[in-house]
């Protein structure tokens, strides 16, 4: 088997208790990563109304979500938050703000060295890549919690975007994935615009 494999599975039970215990605190917390997300969605909407009152921009279709797979290198573990026409990527007057959601993210530096310690059982002489690699599975597991609490956070949230001033598209959604990527709709509402 290859090592990097063999790692993975040496720390699959880790991940697991991992994922479950940051879940925990993450539903707990959320009212903190709730009002990180409120600040940066404030900014984009009024950044757009004021693009639709200077003619720039068309009605609203999208609020997306997007991770950026740079964060693994250069350590930021910043998504990027936005609202676009429904030109999406293509929307030149689109606004976008990086958000790093802390609470997500604080303990990854701290949990690696956990990641370290339990393979230092069972393997020698760990190599930078092979730690990298499986740092990246836990940004991953990250993703996937954040991915969670994200809905959650839009609904309480949507009328924020909903009930501003904000021209809209009558069908509204919400996306979340990778940036440049095909992004899922992880959220659809019908707004009063027409």
């Amino acid at each position: 088997m290859d090592r990097g494999l063999e790692m993975e599975e040496y720390i699959k039970e880790y991940r697991s208790e991992r994922k479950k215990s940051k879940r925990v605190f993450l539903n707990s917390n959320e009212t903190e990563l709730n009002s990180e997300l409120c600040l940066r969605v404030d900014y984009l909407v009024k950044e757009q109304v004021q693009k639709q009152v200077e003619e720039k921009q068309d009605k609203i279709k999208y609020l997306l979500l997007c991770r950026l797979l740079s964060g693994a290198y250069t350590e930021n573990y910043e998504a990027i938050l936005g609202l676009s026409s429904s030109l999406l990527y293509l929307d030149e007057n689109k606004s976008l703000t990086y958000w790093r959601p802390a609470l997500i993210y604080d303990s990854i530096d701290r949990d690696m060295k956990e990641v370290e310690k339990l393979l230092n059982k069972g393997f020698i002489r760990l190599q930078e890549y092979e730690l990298f690699r499986l740092k990246q599975k836990l940004l991953n597991d990250d993703w996937e919690l954040l991915k969670e609490c994200f809905p959650r956070m839009i609904e309480r949230n949507l009328g924020m975007i909903t009930e501003s001033n904000l021209l809209m598209e009558k069908q509204f959604l919400v996306l979340c994935g990778d940036y440049m990527e095909e992004l899922p709709v992880i959220w659809m509402t019908y707004t009063q615009c027409a």
